[in-house]
């Protein structure tokens, strides 16, 4: 599924998308099962799959992984990848389009309230309290989110 969100398109696999890791074992290298097979969660392990195999679908081979566990793309692009609860999201373009991009997913129920003060600077906060108190779990996700797609 393909979703206009912006410049740049975003290509989602969604998670009640039918999915066995047998079904996609002879579509994706050995390499990447391989990497697979070294997480123990099951979710997880789907979550690594489901990634890989939505990058291979848009020709966006991930070439090495970074200090930091990210991914290293092929030189002139320019991409980012997510994940939760089953889904997978890519965002991709080239070098000379743009010199960065981040994408980001959450879940409003696992960022609470409570996390403001790490999650907000006081501009953020003084922003955030101007919603509805019932608005503002959701604008504090939106806020982390975010903040986390910059930091990809």
């Amino acid at each position: 599924m393909q979703l206009q969100l912006g410049p740049y398109p975003v290509h989602l696999l969604k998670s009640d998308e039918p999915f066995s890791e047998t079904t996609w074992q002879d579509q994706l290298p050995a390499a990447v099962q391989e990497q697979a097979a070294t997480y123990k969660a099951k979710s997880r392990r789907e979550e690594f799959l489901r990634s890989r195999y939505l990058l291979q679908q848009l020709g966006t081979p991930i070439v090495g992984t970074g200090d930091g566990g990210e991914p290293l793309w092929e030189d002139g692009v320019v991409a980012s990848l997510t994940h939760k609860q089953g889904h997978v999201a890519v965002v991709q373009s080239r070098l000379d389009q743009t010199k960065g991009i981040g994408i980001d997913l959450e879940s409003v129920a696992k960022v609470r309230l409570e996390f403001t003060h790490r999650i907000c600077t006081e501009s953020d906060r003084i922003l955030l309290e101007k919603f509805p108190a019932t608005e503002q779990q959701q604008i504090l996700t939106t806020i982390f989110a975010a903040k986390e797609a910059l930091y990809k």
